[in-house]
Order: C-alpha cells, then structure tokens, then sequence
C-alpha cells in the first residue's frame, strides 16, 4: 500500500513538472485519439475481468473468492458505461444524444460510483448471503444489462436535468469536484474494510485490491485538478484508471487461477502417488505430509495423531524439530480434541498451555521442554462425513514468518483431499479385515485360517518345530435355535468365541470354520502339551451356562492331532483332529442320550 502511495504521489510530481514537455507533443487535438485508446484499454481489462469471474466462479469458493465474485459480476455494467463514457466524447458518433463533455462526465462519474457500490456490498453482503444461485448466470446478466439502460437514460433523455459538471473555457464546476471526492470518500472506507479483513483474506489479493483502491483515488484526485480536458493530469488520470484495473485483473488472477489450479494440480499429484499400489495407512500419511511440506514449507514440525478408540490417539507420523519427544508408536490419551479444536481446520496462537491442559505434556512426551516455543500451530482434522480419523499438528516457532491466509487455503485443499484418501483407506483396512474375520465372533475365517496353517507348516518344517491342531464343535446349536430362536444360537457363538480366545495365547491362531465348527492351532507344541490344552478347553466349556436362556448348557465336542507326531502333511492331520472331534462327539451324545434315559428312570 506504501509502495502505491509512492507511486501516485510521483506520478503526481513529474505530472507537474513535465507538463511544459509533455504539451509538445500532446496537443488538444490530439486528445480524442489518445482518449479513446486509453479508455478502449481499460474497457478490455474490465470485461476480462468479468469473463474470467464468470467462467471461474465455481472455484471463488474462500472468502476472498467470493467477494471479488461479487464485485467481479458487476463488470460488465462498469465496461459498458466506460464505453459509452468513450464515445460520448464530442467528436465520437452520437449515442442517443449528442456527444459532449456533459454527457461523458456524467457517464464517468455514474461508472466509479457503480464501482464503489459493486465494492460496498460485497462487504455487506458477505455476512447474510451464503450460497450462490442456480440461476446466477441469468441474474448477473439482466442486472448488467439492466444497469446499463439505467446509464442510458442518465445519458439521454434525463441528461438535460443534471447540473453543468464541466464548462468549457472554466473546467470543472464544483459539483464535479464534491462528486469526485465523494468517490475518493468511498474508496477510502473500502480500504479501511480491506486492511480489516486481512485476517480472513488471502494476503496477494488484499495487497492487489488495495493497489487497485490507491491508483483508483488517484485516479480520482487527478480528475478533480485538471484546468483543462486535455491536460497531464487528465491524462494521468487515465492511466492511473488502466493501472487500477490491472491490480484488480491480477487479484482475480491470483484468486482464481493460480492459486485455484495450483493447489489442484498439486493434490493430482499426491493422488496420483497414492494411488499406485496399495498403501497401508501410515504410508499414506507419509505421502500426504511431504505434500504439506511441500505446500507450506515455512512449517517447522508435524505431528499426525491417529485415532485409534475414544480419546486414545497414536502418533502415525512425526517429522521437523523435537521429532525425538514424540516417537512414532506413542498411544496418547487426549481429552476430547474435538471439543476443544472443533471440527474446522484451525489456526492456535501461542496454543502452549492449551496444549498442555489437553493432555500432550505427559511427562515422557517431554512437550514442556518445547512447548512454550510454539509461536503457531496449524490444527488439521481428519474428518469425512462426520467421523473422525484424527488430526494433525503443524508447528511454526519462528514468529517473523506467520502463516497467511494463503497458506491456510491451501491446507483447507489438502485437507479435504487428505481425509478423503484415509477414509478409503480405512474403508480398504475394513474390507480386509471382513475378508480374514467372521463377523459374528470376531474370529479369524476359514480363509485366514488355512493360510495362517501353511505358514505354520512351513516353519515347522524349517526349523524343526512341532504344533497341533484342535477341532471344536458346538453341540446342540440346531436346538437352541429352534427352541430359543436365532438370537440364542448367535449369542452361544459369540460365547464359545470369547471363551477360545481367553484360552489361547497370542500368537496362536483360532477360527471359526463355519456353522458350528472351530479350530485352533497352538503353535510351537508337541503332542503332549496340545493334549493339555485340549483337555483345558473342554473342561472350561464343560461349565458354561448361556446367560439369559434358562441356564442352557454350552458344550463343546473337541478333538485334536499334533505335528509330527500324528501325521506328517496337513490333509491328514486335519482329517485326524476332525474325526477325533467326531469321534468325541459321538460320545458325548451317547453319555447324554444315557443320562436323560436315567432321569426319566427316576421321574417314573
């Protein structure tokens, strides 16, 4: 804004001293020419303008976006009456009414203040208006064109009732004076309400715009003191107008291509990494954060904590300064973060003590050594849908180099991007997991099963290791379901798979097969200790009762084969646990066909 100051005010002073030079060469008649050249030059840069916000107002989508989609809009109308303002000039063709300097004066001053509005409420219209029409096209174009008509009439039949703006021979009346200032008014309250907005604003286009503001008041202020239409401060002034409006195309510029199409492309790029090949979750995470780097290399560390349940997060990714207090691994029990960051990306400053109070100052996180030189932190939600999947931390201890707007529009890119792509991800992990997991159980599958069993095989083979299998097989399933319903026969399942699995160690692989049918295998045993562990399982469920269903009785028929002991190739060893299971059984219904022949005994 300086720098533009600077610049009018010189272009003020040379104005001034180079007149006696400047009128060799630009007389009088010469205006007309030069006029028309210079305002046909602004009228081009001001429907560019209006072209390129039209075609690019889907991507208008941040604050400052859409603002100059509002003002942007109303180009068409300021290029319009700029036009007319050019040819009503006297010597140009006549429009309606006889070109004269009235007419053309009053277009101009129409024109400016059609700018200042278009300005002005886009400010005011920010804080009611939030979506953008269907029909938006249509409305801009019958506003435009409506607008337009209205200059029209100002320049035709309603000429008559303005009051002299210029006098030939006298130059500028009062009233042409007060109007101008009144403009430069205008402008300074839209300079006031940009400076205000910074914090909302992408810095490139706040300066712009301001540029833009500074040339226009400068404008504004040469067509105030001007003796003579065609002195050097006309022209000044409408050089200052053709400059004015290049900062505006470059903000729009900047707001809707560059920084749009950047970001875009950049996020092609990381999905075009992450989709060759299946990643598996901290992989992506890593992708994604080189990319954030990349986008905003003045930060100084990230951190990604992972959901992992209700409040307990774990560090998936860590990187930049005092990476060594926060090793990848660490579970952190975190208070509620969405709560108390919310669920929209988020810039903390001096967020130390907030950070501690959440519960990231565990004393072997060694954050207190730290965190009282975080001057910024950049808080990133992981979120799609509403589900959270965890958030990342941005940290920035230089305070000479904040983040602007511009980085956090871009960050708000990478974000939706970056939760997108962990939400596949972990809709992939589910997949997976319903592939290997009978859903009822929670157990491994018969696919993960068999594949678990090959492995175990071909270790043992290499090293020399023994392991047995154990078949298990639910007796009375098919009563409790006709008896009791389904909901019975799946609560009994859901018994006999937490009882499996409080009974085995970790590393040894229970499944359920399907229906009624399990099987474990206990790895690194021999034939003796699989025996033990088999008679440990069918005593546990000798003493089962299926809570809810009048104390109904879950038993299981278990049979068992050892590695190598009993047989020497899978088939056969399968095929030797399963008809032991059988086998027992049998027995087992034998012993109670016999027992329930007794009780009837008794009852006679």
């Amino acid at each position: 804004m300086i720098v533009a100051f600077v610049l009018v005010f010189t272009g003020f002073f040379l104005s001034n001293s180079m007149a006696p030079y400047i009128s060799r060469i630009y007389y009088s008649t010469q205006y007309l020419g030069i006029h028309t050249l210079l305002e046909l030059l602004s009228v081009f840069i001001v429907f560019s303008i209006f072209s390129m916000v039209l075609l690019m107002r889907d991507g208008l989508k941040e604050y400052h976006g859409k603002f100059l989609l509002r003002v942007g809009l109303g180009f068409l109308a300021v290029g319009g009456i700029d036009l007319l303002h050019a040819l009503s000039y006297p010597g140009m063709p006549e429009i309606i009414t006889a070109s004269s300097f009235q007419k053309a004066i009053a277009l101009w001053i129409f024109g400016k203040y059609l700018v200042a509005v278009l300005f002005l409420s886009a400010f005011v219209r920010h804080q009611w208006e939030n979506y953008n029409s269907p029909y938006l096209s249509q409305i801009t174009w019958a506003i435009n064109l409506a607008v337009i008509g209205i200059a029209l009439l100002l320049a035709g039949p309603y000429l008559p009732l303005i009051p002299p703006l210029y006098i030939e021979g006298q130059g500028l009346t009062p009233l042409k004076i007060q109007l101008e200032y009144g403009v430069v008014f205008l402008y300074a309250l839209i300079c006031l309400a940009l400076l205000r907005s910074r914090e909302r604003m992408k810095e490139s286009v706040r300066d712009h715009l301001i540029s833009f503001i500074v040339f226009s008041i400068g404008s504004e202020i040469a067509f105030s003191v001007y003796r003579d239409y065609a002195d050097t401060y006309n022209l000044l002034g409408h050089i200052y107008k053709i400059v004015a409006y290049y900062y505006l195309f470059k903000a729009v510029y900047m707001a809707g291509i560059v920084t749009h199409f950047y970001i875009l492309s950049e996020m092609a790029k990381m999905s075009a990494d992450l989709l060759r090949g299946q990643h598996t979750i901290p992989e992506i995470l890593d992708i994604q954060m080189k990319k954030l780097r990349e986008l905003v290399p003045h930060l100084e560390r990230i951190t990604v904590y992972y959901k992992r349940s209700e409040d307990l997060y774990e560090v998936l990714y860590n990187w930049g300064k005092y990476a060594e207090k926060f090793p990848v691994g660490r579970i952190l029990y975190v208070q509620n973060p969405l709560k108390t960051f919310g669920k929209e990306l988020k810039v903390l400053r001096r967020p130390g003590s907030l950070l501690l109070s959440l519960g990231f100052g565990d004393p072997e996180s060694e954050l207190r050594a730290y965190v009282d030189k975080i001057s910024e932190s950049l808080y990133i939600p992981l979120m799609t849908a509403g589900e959270t999947h965890g958030f990342v931390l941005a940290h920035l201890f230089n305070p000479s180099q904040p983040l602007s707007v511009e980085d956090v529009e871009k960050v708000t890119v990478f974000q939706q991007f970056s939760s997108l792509a962990l939400d596949q991800a972990k809709s992939r992990e589910k997949i997976t997991q319903l592939s290997y997991e009978d859903s009822l159980t929670g157990l491994p599958n018969r696919r993960l099963f068999f594949q678990a069993l090959e492995d175990i095989y071909y270790e043992a083979n290499r090293y020399g290791t023994g392991f047995g299998v154990v078949s298990l097989d639910m007796n009375r399933l098919k009563y409790l379901n006709d008896q009791f319903g389904h909901e019975a026969g799946d609560a009994a399942l859901r018994l006999v798979g937490s009882q499996i699995r409080s009974h085995i160690r970790q590393n040894d692989v229970p499944a359920r097969l399907g229906g009624d049918e399990f099987a474990i295998v206990f790895r690194h045993m021999d034939r003796k200790a699989v025996q033990a562990k088999a008679m440990e399982l069918q005593e546990a469920f000798s003493e089962i009762a299926l809570p809810g269903y009048d104390g109904q009785k879950v038993s299981m028929a278990i049979g068992l084969a050892a590695y190598p002991d009993d047989a020497t190739d899978m088939d056969s060893l399968l095929r030797l646990a399963d008809d032991r299971m059988y086998a027992n059984k049998r027995r087992m219904h034998e012993e109670f066909e016999e027992k329930k022949k007794k009780d009837f005994c008794k009852e006679d």
